[in-house]
């Protein structure tokens, strides 16, 4: 039996996107995203974003590490499932 559930989020930024797609990833299916304009037209479309594996140490270190390594499994994932290029790239 499908989850009859009606899923809407306000904002698609970073955030709101972020959360539709782990709730597809979930199984969640009727989902929506209500946004003013368009999907990521505003500062979460423009950030360049900085990620660094290894500034920190402790709780903070491991934390870090695992979202660097994270955002190159999302690119590589959204690039072969779905044939979209985010341009990810890891620079030294």
């Amino acid at each position: 039996m499908t989850n009859p559930t009606r899923i809407c989020i306000i904002g698609g930024g970073i955030i709101g996107a972020s959360i539709a797609f782990h709730l597809s990833e979930a199984g969640c299916s009727n989902i929506t995203i209500v946004e003013r304009t368009n999907i990521a037209c505003g500062a979460s479309g423009r950030a360049g974003g900085f990620l660094a594996k290894n500034w920190r140490t402790g709780a903070e270190g491991k934390f870090s590490e695992s979202s660097f390594l994270a955002h190159n499994e999302l690119a590589e994932r959204l690039k072969n499932e779905f044939s979209t290029d985010v341009l990810y790239r890891r620079l030294t």
